[in-house]
């Protein structure tokens, strides 16, 4: 058998003040194309379908259209697992019916764990939990932490395992805490992946770049496309499993260029503001700027060069420079609408203003903010 893992798309990001929409759009065609080409048995999307709860009327004809090419057209048995941006009520709608025609989609938590059986292989589906969530089922219980409440949940899952044959979990949430494990993170919402030891593979979502949790049956597919500064070192992909018989599985790795890149771009803010210093210029760009004084207008000379800058810093600012800056500000806030522009006439012109145009824009002044005009 042949399986695609995939998570997080996160339908309907925004990244800043920019939709990506169209950049999920882009990709999602070409990874239609990957899986017509790959012809996989099956696919996993391990949560995190939509980027939030109640997502957009174009957000949910997209995802739509997607799984109506992956489900219906190509024939692919389809299972889905709610993540923590979606709501699992909305994602479960119709649920049922969709069994029939191979998509599998839990969203809402259930005393009993969901089992399917396709072409011989068991998966196991688990939707994103929080501990009130599991403290509902058991209300006996005392439950604090994610661990905690998952392990309670899986405990009948786990004692009936049948391990003769093969069995592949899919969840969404924090896991890791193992001594191989590629995630360090800890606190109240880690839960300990090695519980699920025995399974033959677990496709994680939640996580946004690809990572094992434990071993290397145990990985987060990541994100699809770079979702935030922070991301723009990740190479993306998804995983395809290669199962030869159990214990026989392998996994590889396959990357679709984006629409638009996630970049760091660092240098003087001449050298960035000059466009023939670069290519994919519609890339959405943080900048480091070099310079030890501050530019005035900087992020917007530098959108007429890249149109979806999504930041900038500057990196070599002593605290002099800064508090220069700062104590400029608020001295500026403290100025009248006349005296601003005095101080505007004068760095344009290098001229005094005088005192017949200090009563007109005066005059002006008072008419814009609708005050009686008593000067002569």
């Amino acid at each position: 058998m042949k399986i695609v893992h995939t998570a997080d798309w996160h339908i309907g990001k925004n990244l800043n003040d920019y939709s990506l929409l169209e950049d999920q759009k882009h990709y999602f065609e070409r990874f239609i194309k990957k899986l017509e080409e790959i012809k996989p048995d099956a696919l996993i999307i391990a949560g995190d379908l939509y980027d939030r709860s109640i997502p957009s009327s174009e957000a949910i004809n997209l995802l739509g259209g997607i799984l109506f090419e992956i489900v219906q057209k190509n024939k692919i048995e389809t299972f889905i697992v709610a993540g923590n941006h979606d709501s699992k009520e909305r994602l479960s709608f119709g649920s049922e019916l969709f069994k029939k025609s191979g998509l599998h989609i839990i969203g809402n938590i259930t005393h009993d764990i969901q089992k399917i059986t396709f072409q011989g292989v068991n998966f196991y589906l688990i939707p994103y939990i929080e501990p009130h969530n599991i403290k509902q089922l058991y209300p006996q219980e005392t439950i604090k932490t994610h661990d905690q409440a998952m392990k309670l949940y899986t405990q009948d899952m786990l004692k009936n395992l049948d391990t003769t044959q093969i069995n592949i979990l899919v969840g969404h949430g924090l896991y890791g805490g193992g001594i191989n494990s590629d995630v360090s993170v800890g606190g109240s919402e880690m839960i300990d992946a090695s519980i699920f030891n025995k399974f033959d593979y677990v496709a994680l979502g939640h996580l946004h770049s690809h990572r094992t949790a434990g071993s290397e049956k145990m990985i987060f597919a990541g994100s699809p496309l770079k979702y935030s500064i922070d991301e723009a070192s990740q190479n993306k992909s998804f995983t395809v499993i290669d199962i030869v018989d159990k214990g026989s599985i392998h996994t590889s790795q396959v990357s679709i260029e984006p629409l638009r890149d996630v970049r760091i771009i660092e240098g003087s803010f001449d050298y960035l503001n000059d466009r023939d210093n670069f290519e994919n210029r519609n890339d959405y760009v943080f900048m480091n700027i070099t310079d030890d004084t501050i530019v005035l207008n900087a992020i917007s000379r530098l959108k007429a060069v890249f149109p979806n800058i999504i930041g900038l810093k500057y990196i070599n600012l002593n605290s002099a420079v800064i508090d220069g800056f700062i104590k400029e500000k608020s001295h500026v806030a403290k100025l009248s609408e006349l005296d601003l522009f005095k101080s505007f006439y004068l760095d344009v012109t290098n001229q005094e203003l005088d005192e017949k145009s200090k009563k007109y824009i005066q005059s002006t002044i008072k008419a814009v903010k609708g005050e009686n005009d008593d000067t002569d």
